[in-house]
C-alpha cells in the first residue's frame, strides 16, 4: 500500500541515525589511528549493499572486496532484530573486533517495534570473526528456577546495548522487552518463557541423524 513507504523512508532514516551514532562510539573506543570511517553516505551505501555482494565485487566506494569484506556487520544484526521480532544477544571475544573493526558483542532490541508485538526470548548467539554460532541454553539454572540469557559477560560487566541512546536508564529499556532476573555474579540475565527452548538432545538427535544420513549418501557416491 501507498502510505506503508513514507513510513518505510522514516523507519531507514531511524535505523542509520542509530548506526552512525553507534558507529562513532565503537570508533571512540579504539586505540588512536585503529579504524577509519570515510563518508557516511559511501559507507551507508556499503551496509545496505553488503548482504548481496560477493568476493571481487566492488564496494560504492569502487574498492574491491577480498573474503574479509563481506561479513556482515553489527548494524545487520539489529535489523534483524526488528525482522524477527525478538532480541538478540551476541557473545564475543573483544579480540574479534581486531579482524572487522566491530565489535558484536552486545544486546540488539527490536526497539523500533512495539513490545507487545515481540517476543521475550532472546536469540543467543556466539560470535566468532566471519561465523555466527546460534546457543541453546540445555539445563534451567537455580537462580531463576528456569533457563536464562545471561546480559553480560563472566565476571557481571553488563554486555553493551547496541544501537540504543546511551543517556536511556538501561534497565528500563531492557524490561521492556525481556524479564529481568539477577545472576550470582551481579549481572543481569533474562529469562526465557517456559516452552521456548527446545529439547537439546533431541536437536542433537535429529543432527546425528542427519549427518549420518549424509555421510552413508557421501559413501555410495
Amino acid at each position: 500500500p501507498a502510505p506503508a513507504a513514507p513510513a518505510m523512508s522514516s523507519w531507514i532514516a531511524n535505523v542509520r541515525a542509530r548506526w552512525w551514532a553507534d558507529t562513532q562510539r565503537v570508533l571512540a573506543s579504539m586505540p588512536e589511528g585503529f579504524a577509519v570511517i570515510g563518508d557516511a553516505d559511501v559507507e551507508w551505501a556499503h551496509v545496505v549493499a553488503l548482504p548481496s555482494l560477493t568476493v571481487g565485487d566492488l564496494r560504492p566506494d569502487g574498492r574491491a572486496l577480498g573474503i574479509g569484506g563481506i561479513s556482515l556487520m553489527a548494524v545487520h544484526v539489529y535489523i534483524l532484530a526488528q525482522m524477527v521480532l525478538r532480541p538478540i544477544v551476541v557473545f564475543a571475544d573483544d579480540a574479534a573486533a581486531a579482524d572487522s573493526g566491530d565489535t558484536m558483542a552486545g544486546i540488539y532490541l527490536p526497539s523500533t517495534v512495539d513490545p507487545a508485538a515481540c517476543t521475550r526470548a532472546p536469540l543467543q548467539l556466539a560470535y566468532t570473526p566471519g561465523h555466527f554460532t546460534l546457543l541453546v541454553a540445555s539445563a534451567p539454572t537455580s537462580v531463576a528456577g528456569g533457563p536464562v540469557c545471561a546480559l553480560c559477560n563472566g565476571t557481571g560487566t553488563p554486555l553493551p546495548l547496541r544501537f540504543e541512546d546511551p543517556a536511556i536508564i538501561r534497565n528500563e529499556l531492557l524490561s521492556r522487552y525481556l524479564d529481568l532476573v539477577r545472576l550470582p555474579n551481579g549481572g543481569d540475565a533474562a529469562l526465557i518463557p517456559p516452552g521456548i527452548l527446545p529439547d537439546a538432545a533431541a536437536v542433537l538427535d535429529t543432527f546425528l541423524a542427519y549427518a549420518r544420513e549424509r555421510y552413508t549418501a557421501m559413501r555410495a557416491l
